[in-house]
């Protein structure tokens, strides 16, 4: 028995009231934690009406620090977005399900009626790409994009049941802590090794480019007091996308930057009536300062911006198989010619997933190609390399991957207020980035964005709530006549 039924149960002279027994237990919960857990639990007949408000708004203010489930669940989101362009993908993944795991039983779900249509986009996805493996037969490099493929919908069906919890504000510390990481990852390597591009610990450029530009974006659309730039949360997200947005210039990507008008489309329309002029400036200010810095800390984003016009000449002002088209443009080029050769001659269902590279390997034997372009196993393009690797039939589930979130974040974007608004304008970039980013690298061929992607929209996707429709109370008939009428009485 402890301290406080012993008051409660002695008489005489040792009796006390329930509000003195309550301030006593009180004294003894701040001096142990055992004590302290034991009034949580208590009933709330035993206490005064003082005590019990207080006590209740002690638990909706403790409720996130008393949920061990719950932590894991904003350590996680925190996770999926800081972690992703600074760190290897085995180890992203590993670290988002350890911390799942914690999030595995939470007691704070959140009502939604969209996240179980992500998952089923993401099987037709995967089921397109099997159908075409299966029709020209299966090889180790078809093998690999289907596992990369499976992420999709196993990770969308994991991040859709462990993540119930409203994690908004700890998506936007995610965001934070990433676009910083990825300012230093890209300073260390560029600036003190020497490196021509930043990479991160993705071993490609590009992916880090991509990557560091959208957690950046996603710290801007995410903040809470955007509406109001003297705020200082405000401030550290500005300051937080010039970070992200140096790191991805100094990848030397130029792929990137072309989702940057969607960014800029999207803030007005979210913040729509509520921002003006001075949002505009700050943001052009943020582009302009994060290419100086790049520029000054020796990255080639302008070089290689300028380099696209000289080669694109070059290529066709040129011989094929030469070394002019031997380029970065030029591979590229060779590539979509190659790949949409194949198109035409499989439309249906492609030549199969992993074919590519023998199909360009047959094409520079052949000397309609440089050997440079045959190097590769994709298309450096995620239209082109699921028209000739799955025909129409996957590029029909390609649309149909990015249209059901992105139609789902649209209409909480444009048709929604409050949360939701701030919800879809967050998907909404991170579908149309993808998108973006798919007309010059494939994207959902690589493990880590497909990953990401299919994470970060099933989160996001499990917090649109779902819509209220308000019903009007039923009336009784209309009287027929206006004899029938009864005054109402002024």
């Amino acid at each position: 028995m402890n301290r406080m039924e012993l008051l409660l149960s002695s008489g005489g002279k040792n009796h006390v009231t329930e509000t003195q027994a309550t301030e006593t237990a009180d004294r003894r919960g701040r001096r142990c934690s055992r004590y302290r857990r034991a009034r949580l639990a208590l009933p709330s007949a035993w206490m005064s009406p003082v005590s019990t408000h207080r006590l209740d708004a002690r638990r909706s203010r403790t409720g996130l620090l008393t949920d061990r489930s719950t932590i894991g669940a904003h350590l996680c989101a925190v996770w999926l977005v800081a972690a992703p362009a600074v760190v290897r993908t085995s180890i992203w993944l590993a670290g988002a399900v350890l911390l799942g795991l914690l999030a595995l039983r939470t007691r704070r779900s959140l009502p939604t009626r969209r996240n179980n249509r992500w998952p089923l986009a993401g099987i037709v996805f995967l089921g397109a790409a099997t159908v075409s493996v299966m029709a020209h037969g299966f090889s180790p490099v078809g093998d690999a994009v289907l596992l990369r493929f499976a992420l999709l919908p196993v990770l969308g069906i994991a991040a859709a049941a462990v993540m119930r919890s409203d994690v908004r504000h700890a998506l936007w510390l995610g965001s934070l802590a990433g676009a910083f990481a990825a300012l230093a990852s890209s300073v260390s390597v560029v600036w003190m090794a020497g490196a021509e591009r930043a990479a991160g610990a993705t071993t490609n450029a590009i992916l880090f480019g991509q990557l560091s530009l959208v957690v950046a974006a996603l710290a801007l659309i995410l903040c809470p007091t955007m509406a109001d730039v003297h705020r200082w949360p405000t401030q550290l997200s500005l300051v937080a996308f010039t970070a992200g947005a140096t790191a991805s210039s100094l990848s030397a990507s130029r792929g990137p930057w072309l989702a940057l008008p969607l960014v800029f489309g999207i803030l007005a329309v979210q913040f729509r009536g509520r921002v003006g002029w001075r949002h505009a400036l700050l943001l052009l200010a943020c582009v302009g300062a994060s290419l100086s810095a790049a520029g000054f800390l020796g990255g080639q984003e302008m070089q290689r911006t300028q380099e696209v016009v000289s080669e694109s000449v070059d290529y066709f002002h040129s011989s094929p198989a030469t070394d002019a088209r031997a380029t970065s443009v030029g591979s590229r080029l060779d590539i979509w010619r190659t790949a949409a050769d194949g198109f035409t001659a499989e439309p249906v269902l492609g030549i199969g997933w992993g074919n590519l590279n023998a199909l360009l390997v047959s094409e520079a034997r052949s000397g309609v190609i440089t050997d440079y372009a045959a190097e590769f196993s994709h298309a450096h393009n995620q239209y082109l390399s699921v028209l000739v690797s799955g025909g129409i039939v996957g590029l029909m589930a390609l649309i149909f991957l990015l249209g059901v979130p992105g139609v789902a974040f649209g209409h909480a974007l444009f048709a929604a207020e409050g949360t939701n608004r701030t919800i879809g304008a967050a998907g909404l970039m991170v579908v149309g980035a993808y998108a973006t980013f798919a007309l010059t690298e494939s994207v959902f061929e690589r493990a880590l964005p497909a990953a990401f992607f299919a994470l970060v929209v099933s989160v996001l996707l499990g917090h649109l709530q779902p819509e209220t429709t308000l019903v009007p109370p039923a009336l009784g008939p209309m009287p027929e006549t206006g004899d029938d009428l009864v005054p109402i009485p002024g």
